[in-house]
Formats: structure tokens, C-alpha cells, sequence
């Protein structure tokens, strides 16, 4: 049987996919946490078809900002593609130098991020379990049914900044 998707999901437009895609441009977002996840998301993406391919890298709590970059070192199979990243000045500069091309996000309203994301036709990885999670589990408020509850939502920030990087690379 397949999984349903609760009444007021905010992202139904997703399914699995088993095989990364070959010869697409493909960029990390990254979403800072400690008691939060510290989340990497490797999106690939083919703009004509809107097609978005989230994987998710790593999905760890409590880890001191050494342990991170250990993490990212280990993950992220090339330092010179570009990751986007949450504003933290202090990893970002880590990060910098130790060779990674990594800059912060421009950010959104909670709003845009998510319509900018139904617009897409998003493929997650089978393996890429907590992405899943979130998902299913990001709704929109009872009180504000334009606007998302604040939970369940750090890999999509990771893909949120993916997201945006991709649409002002393209069209500005």
C-alpha cells in the first residue's frame, strides 16, 4: 500500500525516487542546528521540467560546530559546488576556510519559500528518511491556513535555500 498524506500537508507535490539523476547541476543548502538539525540537503535540479532532487546528506543533533565540519567534510563530495547555507557568520567562516564555496541564504518570507516550492515537482531520495518525516508533518495553521507552523521544517529550510538559489541563478 502507499503512505497518504495528512489533511493540511503543505507539500503534497513530492514522491521517491531511487536513482540520483545524471548530468544535472546540483548545489547543498545547509540549515545550522545543535538541539535543532544540523542539516545537509544535496538538491539536483533540472529547470525546464522544474524538477527538484532533494537527498539528504546528514541529519544530526548536538554536534559542536568541529563535529560539523567533520561531517561535511566526510559528506559533501565536492567542496567547489556551492552550498547555501543559514546565517551563522562563525560556520560560515569555518567553512570558508576549510576550502568549502559556501554563502548565506538570501531569506524569504515563510509564505514565499513555500509557494516558490509548490511550484516545483520534488523527487526525494528513498533513503533520505528524516526529509520524508518533515514532509509529512509540515502544516499549515489552523489560525493562518497561508501560513505554515514553525515545526518539522529544517530540511526544508535546507531546500528552501536551494530552492531560491536555483530560481535567481536562473531567471535574476
Amino acid at each position: 500500500g502507499q503512505v497518504g498524506i495528512t489533511q493540511g500537508t503543505v507539500f503534497q507535490n513530492w514522491k521517491e525516487y531511487n536513482e540520483e539523476p545524471e548530468h544535472l547541476p546540483f548545489m547543498y543548502g545547509i540549515d545550522w542546528g545543535y538541539n535543532d538539525p544540523y542539516v545537509i540537503i544535496k538538491g539536483t535540479f533540472d529547470w525546464d521540467k522544474r524538477n527538484l532532487y532533494v537527498k539528504e546528506v546528514a541529519y544530526l543533533t548536538e554536534l559542536k560546530p568541529d563535529a560539523c565540519l567533520e561531517v561535511a567534510e566526510k559528506r559533501i563530495e565536492d567542496k567547489t559546488k556551492l552550498i547555501v547555507c543559514d546565517h551563522s557568520p562563525a560556520m560560515k567562516m569555518m567553512f570558508i576556510d576549510a576550502g568549502f564555496n559556501i554563502y548565506n541564504a538570501k531569506k524569504d518570507t515563510v509564505e514565499e519559500k513555500t509557494r516558490q516550492l509548490l511550484n516545483w515537482n520534488i523527487f526525494v531520495h528513498k533513503d533520505s528518511h528524516n526529509i520524508k518525516e518533515e514532509l509529512y508533518n509540515y502544516k499549515y495553521s489552523d489560525k493562518d491556513p497561508e501560513r505554515p507552523i514553525d515545526k518539522f521544517n529544517h530540511a526544508i529550510d535546507a531546500i528552501t535555500y536551494i530552492e531560491r538559489e536555483i530560481r535567481y541563478e536562473i531567471i535574476g
